[in-house]
């Protein structure tokens, strides 16, 4: 290892990101690859994420004594194939618990399944996730319980060229005595 002196300079350029919820794009000083694929530039969200190939995304939070709830989503796409990415998610969502798969004909920019139990502590109430349709080209991952929850959402581009995928986590709380 080699340690080098110098001094950080930092941005001297206002990339103009100054409202709440937007995105700005921004040229890169240089080429930035990932996952095989050479970016040159990038979207900035004010809500604190870089996203490449991607505008959409959506962070909320919203407590109160009686309830909370906390949604971060981002909206990919990729030149990989579905199965490719069904894999790679399945696989890294088996951390979080066992993964159900949910088959859908909504893309997941057209409807998602994303189901939130903002009630109370209620025992007779089941927390467990449920696929609501279970036919279609389109697939969410989930796993998790309906008030903390990860969710993938894949679906084919038009005529196989590649994927639109969404990630989605959710967390809920019913009560003041939960936390968030």
């Amino acid at each position: 290892y080699v340690q080098n002196t110098g001094s950080i300079v930092a941005g001297t350029t206002d990339t103009g990101n100054h409202c709440d919820d937007c995105v700005t794009g921004v040229s890169l000083p240089f080429p930035f690859r990932l996952y095989d694929v050479s970016f040159n530039t990038a979207n900035i969200s004010s809500n604190g994420n870089l996203q490449f190939n991607s505008s959409n995304s959506a962070n909320v939070n919203i407590s109160s004594s009686l309830f909370g709830l906390r949604v971060v989503a981002v909206e990919y796409l990729s030149n990989d194939s579905p199965e490719k990415l069904i894999a790679y998610y399945t696989d890294q969502l088996k951390k979080y618990g066992a993964v159900l798969e949910c088959h859908t004909d909504n893309p997941h920019q057209d409807a998602g399944d994303v189901d939130v139990d903002l009630g109370k502590d209620d025992k007779a109430k089941s927390k467990k996730l449920t696929c609501e349709h279970d036919s279609g080209k389109s697939l969410e991952l989930k796993v998790g319980t309906k008030d903390n929850q990860h969710v993938v959402s894949i679906s084919p581009q038009d005529k196989g060229k590649g994927t639109d995928f969404a990630l989605v986590f959710v967390q809920a709380r019913g009560s003041s005595k939960d936390t968030i």
